[in-house]
């Protein structure tokens, strides 16, 4: 066999690596096939090599799997592990769902005010559960100082994009307030909403 034989054969043997390959964004949509299909540990063993080298999706859904019990034993410790790698990546849910943790102490050490900063940084990006969550601890005074009318006007927020707590908490919080605190708290929304949730009144 010739020189030249042998390179092409070496290429040949190359295809189904560059192919199989993908990039993590084809990898990760079989694991997505798997996963519809309720293939959960095949989802979960083409996830994890994804999220070990910083696949935020991989991450995030590796965390939901451990989260659910999904194709593998239930662990929150685990789940919020991957959280937690998502969140630094900006994935708002897992933002969402690492502050949930943190506020009710599953999976991590109870901790009122990471659960804050993770609501925050997930309602910023437009997370409606995390803004409804918001509003609720502003309500009670949950890691951070109580505020009627921030509350009100995270709830606004939230149930304007048509989430029913929000919408029946609101109800249940305005027989406490003033006329002008519930304008106050719907003209902060309204700016709020026209900032993208940024530089909001916190």
């Amino acid at each position: 066999m010739n020189n030249s034989n042998q390179g092409i054969i070496a290429v040949l043997l190359m295809i189904p690596y560059l192919m199989g390959s993908g990039g993590l964004t084809q990898t990760f949509s079989d694991g997505l096939s798997a996963y519809k299909a309720n293939k959960y540990k095949m989802a979960l063993e083409i996830w994890r090599p994804l999220a070990k080298k910083g696949h935020v999706d991989a991450q995030f859904y590796l965390a939901t799997l451990y989260d659910r019990g999904e194709g593998v034993k239930k662990n929150l410790n685990e789940a919020a592990r991957w959280y937690k790698m998502a969140a630094k990546n900006d994935d708002m849910t897992a933002q969402y769902n690492l502050g949930w943790m943190y506020r009710f102490g599953k999976g991590v050490p109870k901790n009122l005010n990471k659960a804050v900063d993770l609501f925050k940084a997930a309602a910023k990006q437009g997370e409606i559960a995390a803004q409804s969550s918001l509003g609720t601890m502003y309500r009670h005074g949950e890691g951070l100082q109580k505020n009627i009318i921030l509350a009100h006007m995270w709830m606004t927020i939230a149930a304007t994009q048509g989430d029913y707590g929000s919408k029946r908490n609101l109800k249940a919080i305005e027989t406490n307030m003033t006329k002008t605190q519930i304008q106050e708290a719907q003209q902060l929304a309204v700016l709020c909403e026209k900032k993208g949730f940024t530089d909001c009144s916190e």
